[in-house]
């Protein structure tokens, strides 16, 4: 027998919205989700919203608020 197993948990930090800037600080665009983010550009993405690397492809990063 397999005994119950504990709901899953989502993880809410895949869902929060990435606005994206060139060097200058111009917004480009908002993108959804991380995914979206790194399927646009690259996983680099994931490394610049950590704060390991300033920007990515000559953009920048950040966490819609």
């Amino acid at each position: 027998k397999v005994e119950k197993m504990n709901p899953l948990k989502v993880k809410t930090y895949y869902k929060r919205a990435i606005l994206v800037y060139d060097i200058n600080s111009n917004f480009i665009e908002e993108l959804p989700t991380i995914d979206s983010a790194v399927k646009k550009y690259s996983r680099g993405v994931q490394k610049v919203l950590k704060g390991v690397q300033q920007q990515c492809k000559g953009y920048i990063f950040k966490y819609k608020e």
